[in-house]
């Protein structure tokens, strides 16, 4: 009898947990995610419903883990996401698209994994890279290009994909799409432009350099939390003066899921990587090849007024080059930062599957 009366004490602590457990799923949820508010549950419950599989690059012998979303109208959307985060930026997407096909829509298959030095692709740096010598780069756009390729082999195969890049994925997605147009169907690029520009942003690189030879056995920025918060005040609207040193945003995304899961990637952030990618970001320029080749699908870029790493005067310069290569060009311009692509997912989603979003009232310009 006795055994009995312990089993059932385990049973009734186990259901308290799991109720413990649901109630704080409950507080890691953002009604943006979603149309309305039915979903209550955390994103790696939801992200659970998509595949993940380990791809080893033919070319180098590298890993990343590749995400999956299968979706249902034929078309194929794969996605690079920014730096110094990962994959993950784009849980938010995948949760609203998930979304949509628990209530019957008609989905595209999702594609997304880590870039080279990012996430589960993390490689070490050699010690001679980490220097502030723009010119000493330990990768190139070549590289990146790579793997992309054998991304789209390995998971698509046949036919064309639309390419979304966000910030540095937007540099690849270009470099990419500038040799490869046949296989894309439009290219999408977020928060960046075809080339360096002057921002008021202080300068990283520095302070990467810095940063590294004062803690030569750690590759992450969970120790200093100032460079953290200045980062995460570049990306969201933030008016917490806890975070941010002089705030002067209207509202405040502090505490959203979406400011935690960005907060905790740029925490785990490669201190190594995001210093080359801060040195490629800082010296390359598409401008010439831009000009040099015609390609044979749409573009769309996307912008933030208030995104602190993309001059807009520059951009608008921009299209008028990407105009003369390609046959149909659009640049969005939007209320919202660095981070608006992981604040809006819904915005992104219907953006990149294709509807006009020149009404939609986060549309300040079209041009």
């Amino acid at each position: 009898m006795w055994i009995y009366l312990v089993l059932f004490g385990v049973l009734v602590i186990m259901v308290i947990a799991m109720l413990c457990v649901g109630n704080r799923e409950g507080y890691l949820t953002s009604s943006r995610l979603t149309e309305t508010t039915t979903i209550a549950t955390a994103h790696p419950t939801v992200v659970g419903g998509t595949v993940s599989t380990k791809l080893v690059f033919d070319h180098s012998g590298r890993s990343t883990i590749v995400r999956k979303l299968l979706g249902d109208s034929g078309k194929t959307i794969i996605l690079l996401h920014n730096d110094p985060f990962d994959m993950e930026v784009w849980s938010p997407l995948f949760m609203y698209v998930q979304h949509l096909k628990n209530i019957g829509k008609k989905i595209p298959n999702l594609i997304c994994y880590d870039l080279l030095g990012h996430g589960t692709a993390w490689v070490p740096v050699p010690d001679q890279y980490n220097d502030a010598n723009m010119q000493n780069i330990a990768w190139n756009f070549e590289e990146f290009s790579k793997d992309l390729y054998e991304v789209y082999q390995k998971y698509v195969g046949l036919g064309k994909v639309t390419l979304v890049g966000y910030g540095f994925g937007g540099t690849i997605v270009q470099y990419f799409a500038l040799d490869n147009y046949d296989l894309i169907d439009h290219l999408y690029v977020i928060a960046t432009t075809i080339g360096p520009t002057i921002t008021g942003v202080p300068d990283e690189k520095n302070y990467l350099v810095n940063w590294i030879a004062k803690n030569p056995l750690v590759t992450y920025l969970t120790l200093e939390q100032k460079f953290v918060n200045w980062g995460m005040c570049m990306w969201f609207d933030n008016n917490d003066p806890r975070v941010c040193s002089n705030p002067k945003d209207e509202t405040n995304s502090y505490g959203t899921v979406e400011y935690l899961l960005a907060n905790k990637m740029y925490t785990e952030a490669s201190c190594d990587t995001y210093l080359q990618v801060a040195k490629m970001l800082g010296t390359f320029d598409l401008r010439p090849k831009w000009k040099q080749i015609k390609v044979t699908c749409p573009v769309t870029f996307l912008i933030g007024n208030r995104d602190n790493y993309t001059n807009l005067k520059t951009i608008k310069k921009d299209m008028k080059i990407v105009r003369q290569s390609a046959p149909s060009v659009n640049l969005y311009m939007v209320n919202g930062k660095h981070g608006f692509a992981l604040v809006f997912p819904k915005f992104i989603y219907q953006l990149i599957s294709g509807q006009d979003m020149s009404k939609d009232p986060l549309t300040l310009e079209v041009a």
